[in-house]
């Protein structure tokens, strides 16, 4: 058992250190504007980026998981998020940093498909499950907070400037990356993937598109996606236009973090614990909802609490990729290529959602209807919910 706990770990590192690397780009987009000469769109393409690679090579990517096995996919997976990362580092002008971030968003998605996989695989009690790949999970949420709170001061600091945080990251990912290889052994993970090897992609691909309750996960977090990203894509400036000063700005972001970090783990562990899936997925759909509607009509201090609201309840894909993983069809052996089907998908909604906002911000000069779109939207995710069956533990597919 002690050992499970151990690979709950390093499924925790992994994210954390993905997605350290991944929002370190965002506090310092000023900085790499100015230093390589981009202009603010072509800067706002490079921070999509990553989202439109999870959106493209999902598919591919969850089988290639499956096939290689957990070492060497989740091997493979830190590899590149480490290399990549660091080469964003060397970037001396826009396609040599777009390049250096195709390769890492591959890197990332590879990461955030082999994590339930290297979880399923432990053999843990069912009831278990969600909480393991939920406590995971907050390394998403935890690597976010460091990156937006420390990767502009190191920046700052340093006589290099926006190259040096990406340099530490990519240092810290190479060495999580050593560990792996050196801490773990093929033989360990070897037996669930057997039969998955000889077959070709395009069969395993093919096998998951067929089931339509990954549809309606699809369709849930393509939804959800758009909620996430569309309101923290644009959350300093909205703050900044209902008056809040950037320091307390900086606060509500952190907190929005603290508090998807203890939903991160609660939600799964809630969901456990009755052993149902869908009413946590309502639950967390109305207050989201609620919470993105309250951000128009209120101010300060009023505002901290739908802030709140939407940092917590926006983390559900913890969830949604556990689910699969409960369908007998699936399962541990074919859990990564049914979550790259639902991603492939679902993060299309990341890279549109911001676009939307960003629309109706130009056309109105405000964020009122952008937000009411994604209010609308979240209130959507009921569909896929009520049609997608229950898998917890007291109802099983």
């Amino acid at each position: 058992m002690v050992y499970r706990w151990f690979m709950v770990g390093f499924g925790w590192l992994f994210l954390f250190t993905a997605y350290l690397s991944f929002f370190a780009v965002a506090p310092l987009m000023r900085l790499i504007i100015k230093d390589l000469g981009l202009t603010y769109a072509t800067a706002s393409f490079l921070s999509s980026t990553p989202c439109l690679v999870l959106a493209v090579f999902s598919l591919v990517g969850g089988a290639i998981i499956d096939k290689l096995g957990v070492r060497r996919g989740v091997g493979l997976a830190v590899l590149l998020v480490a290399v990549f990362g660091l080469l964003r580092g060397f970037a001396l002008n826009f396609l040599m940093f777009l390049t250096a971030t195709v390769g890492f968003g591959v890197g990332v998605t590879l990461t955030l498909l082999s994590v339930p996989k290297l979880i399923a695989v432990l053999n843990l009690p069912r009831e278990k499950l969600g909480s393991a790949i939920g406590l995971s999970f907050t390394g998403i949420t935890l690597g976010v907070a460091v990156a937006m709170s420390l990767t502009l001061g190191i920046a700052e600091l340093s006589s290099i400037g926006w190259r040096q945080p990406l340099y530490i990251y990519g240092v810290f990912s190479l060495f999580i990356t050593f560990l792996w290889w050196s801490l773990t052994k093929e033989k360990t993970f070897k037996p669930q993937n057997v039969d998955v090897e000889k077959v070709k992609l395009k069969t395993l691909v093919s096998e998951v598109i067929k089931l339509k309750p990954l549809w309606f996960l699809a369709v849930y977090l393509f939804l959800l996606n758009m909620a996430f990203y569309g309101v923290f894509t644009w959350f300093p400036e909205f703050l900044q236009v209902k008056g809040v000063s950037s320091q307390t700005a900086a606060l509500m972001l952190f907190m929005a973090n603290v508090g998807g970090t203890v939903a991160m783990l609660f939600l799964p562990l809630w969901s456990d614990r009755i052993g149902l899936r869908k009413p946590i997925l309502a639950f967390s759909a109305m207050l989201l909802a609620s919470g993105i509607y309250l951000l128009i009509l209120t101010a300060e201090p009023v505002v901290w609490l739908p802030v709140l609201l939407v940092g917590a309840f926006v983390q559900t894909i913890q969830l949604a990729l556990t689910i699969p993983i409960e369908i007998r069809e699936i399962g541990p052996t074919l859990a990564s290529s049914a979550n790259g089907f639902i991603c492939s998908i679902g993060y299309i909604g990341g890279f549109i959602a911001p676009w939307i906002v960003g629309f109706f911000r130009d056309l109105t000069g405000s964020f009122t209807l952008g937000f009411l779109v994604l209010t609308v939207t979240t209130l959507m995710m009921f569909i896929p919910i009520i049609l997608l069956p229950e898998t917890g533990w007291k109802k099983r597919f």
